[in-house]
């Protein structure tokens, strides 16, 4: 029997002005993928031609496997919400959806698909500091 699944955690955090990125994957019998996967955001369907705009849906069928990505750019406090995958013929899958705003005291569990700006930031920084430290080092040697 086919079955619906979003990846990752059923709750997730995101930071605003992120980018949101929803996997649902159903499994089932070779020829007998879904016809189609809906999405929705609360009520209300989810396509490219949304008013919210910035969205994205990719869906890839397999033999045994159909995998459909839902991606939302720039994330305000209004996509707080539930999400769903709904293919044809099947229960949907959901996940809730919390938008921060401001600055997250504490780390934020992230599930797959989230956006890590805020790690990315941290880790290039650092990066960028051993890089400059190993080059000062080097010029060390080469005038010693």
């Amino acid at each position: 029997m086919p079955l619906a699944a979003i990846e990752g955690p059923t709750e997730r955090h995101i930071q605003q002005g992120s980018i949101l990125a929803i996997t649902c994957i159903v499994h089932h019998m070779p020829h007998s993928a879904p016809a189609h996967i809906l999405w929705f955001h609360g009520p209300q369907n989810i396509d490219y031609d949304s008013p919210r705009g910035g969205v994205s849906i990719q869906t890839e069928k397999a033999a045994r496997k159909t995998v459909s990505k839902l991606m939302l750019s720039t994330v305000t406090l209004d996509d707080t919400g539930e999400y769903s995958c709904a293919p044809s013929d099947l229960q949907p899958a959901v996940v809730n959806v919390h938008v921060q705003t401001g600055q997250i005291q504490q780390p934020v569990k992230q599930g797959p698909g989230l956006s890590g700006a805020a790690v990315t930031a941290s880790v290039s920084s650092a990066l960028l500091a051993m890089l400059l430290v190993a080059l000062a080092c080097v010029k060390c040697r080469v005038f010693a």
